[in-house]
Order: C-alpha cells, then structure tokens, then sequence
C-alpha cells in the first residue's frame, strides 16, 4: 500500500478514535495503522524507552502504542512536551481492561513499567494501581462465591427465604386507625 493510502487510512481511524464510542479494536486498528506509515517511511523505532525494555507482551503494546504516537507528532514538528503527552495518551489508552486475573495483572504490569519510566507520573499511576487494587478485590471475591456450593453461599437482607406464615394469620393485611 503507498504512503498516501496509509495517511489517509490512518486519518480516517483518527477520526473514528476521536469521536465517542470509540473502542479498543478501534484504538488498536490505528496504532497498527501508525506502525505501517512509519515502516513504509523507513523509520525505526523498537519498544525501548530510556533505556529499558521488556518482552511482556501488555507492556510492549503499550511501549508501542507510546512510541507510534510520539514519533509520529514529533515527525509532524509536534513541540516535544506536546508530543510526550500525546504519547502517554497513548500508553493509557493501550492500558490492558481490568477485567480477569490475566487483565488485571498485565494492567498492573503497564501500570508500574510506565511508573518506572517515568510515562506515567506518581500521582496518575498511583490512582490507576488503586483501581487495579479494587479490581482485584472484587475477582478474588468472585472466584470464591463462584467456588462455594449454594447451600454455604451467605444469603444478603434481599434472598433470604420467606419466614413461615401462621395457618391462622388473616390472609389481608389490615390497618387500625389510632386516633389521639
């Protein structure tokens, strides 16, 4: 496909990621789409920051996710804080969802790689581990009521069986009247 195919290829799913309801495939289709404009140009660019790397595939998607967007607005003569924060925008975006044991432990990882790298700051990741925290709180608890047979499941105020009702209790429910 020729450079300019792939601009506007990339253009257009700037577009469908800007717009609400964009989702994750959506985001992914246009990191992909940035990583093909910058191999048809010939550039280089690897999944290492400052110095460090790493084979976890979460963190290298996020690394990726990071260096594509960076590289690109740094090639669009992007001021390089401006190109920074469009970067880990980025990496963000790319976050693993905090959805299952693997999810939330790929999250974590991103999470404290970018915090070590210094993409995401102390205070951004320190919110982020705290809601991978809770995530992982509520999966424990929902693996262990899914291992429990029903009858040691602990019943709430809103499933608890009916109490019996007297056979010579009224069958309507009646109101008096106090007057004072």
């Amino acid at each position: 496909m020729s450079e300019e195919k792939l601009l506007a290829e990339m253009e257009r799913l700037k577009q469908i990621v800007g717009k609400p309801g964009a989702t994750l495939e959506d985001k992914k289709r246009l990191i992909e789409a940035i990583h093909r404009v910058l191999e048809a140009r010939g550039d280089e660019y690897s999944v290492h920051l400052y110095g460090a790397s790493s084979h976890h595939p979460a963190i290298v998607a996020c690394a990726t996710a990071f260096n594509a967007t960076y590289f690109e607005a740094m090639r669009n003569r992007t001021p390089q804080p401006d190109a920074r924060r469009l970067g880990q925008a980025a990496w963000l975006s790319a976050l693993p969802p905090l959805v299952g044991g693997q999810g939330i432990a790929d999250f974590i990882a991103c999470v404290g790689f970018g915090m070590a790298i210094e993409i995401i700051t102390p205070e951004k990741g320190s919110r982020l581990l705290y809601a991978a925290q809770v995530a992982q709180s509520n999966q424990r608890s929902m693996d262990q009521k899914a291992t429990r047979k029903p009858e040691e499941r602990r019943r709430g105020p809103y499933n608890q069986q009916p109490a019996a009702v007297p056979p010579d209790a009224p069958s309507e429910i009646s109101a008096t009247i106090i007057e004072s």
